[in-house]
Parts: C-alpha cells; structure tokens; sequence
C-alpha cells in the first residue's frame, strides 16, 4: 500500500508549500531502481522512397507487436524513452518499432 504523507512547512518557508514524501520504501527500491531497461536500436529503412528512422525493441517470442507513429516532432529520438516504457510495461512479450 502506497501512502503519502504530509508535512507542514516550517515558518521560515512560504505557507503555501506543502511537501509529500513517499513513505513505501519497498516501492522505491523495486520501480525507481529498477533492473536496466533494455535499449531501443535505431535502424534506417527505407518506406515508400523514403528513408525513415525507425527505433525497435524485439521480443525473443512476440506475442504482440507494437507500431507506434509519432505525431510532432517526428524527431524519433524524442521519442526513445517511450518506446523502452512501453516494452517494459508489456513485460517484454511484445514487439515494439
């Protein structure tokens, strides 16, 4: 179970600060510091004449397989991150370019 505690700000600090603290340890040690994400490749293919930047991460079996199409920016890099949360939410049974 997940609570978050408050804590009244001293005198000195401006009264309308309010601080939460975590106070599942657990939770920390298991999410925040998580094993190593595995990491996106960068490929170039090349899709109706055009070369495009494609980032995928590849299941060992997939059962599923993700394709995400960003909007703007279409800078793929922008979107790296998203792509290793999305294989790791998907425990990593699924594909995603």
């Amino acid at each position: 179970m997940l609570r978050l505690l408050h804590f009244s700000s001293s005198p000195s600090s401006f009264s309308s600060v309010k601080r939460y603290y975590c106070s599942n340890t657990k939770m920390v040690g298991e999410r925040l510091l998580s094993k190593e994400r595995k990491q996106a490749s960068l490929r170039l293919c090349n899709v109706s004449s055009h070369m495009t930047e494609l980032l995928e991460l590849r299941a060992e079996k997939p059962s599923l397989h993700v394709v995400i199409i960003p909007g703007n920016p279409g800078v793929v890099q922008f979107y790296e991150q998203f792509v290793e949360a999305v294989y790791e939410l998907l425990d990593g049974c699924a594909s995603v370019t």
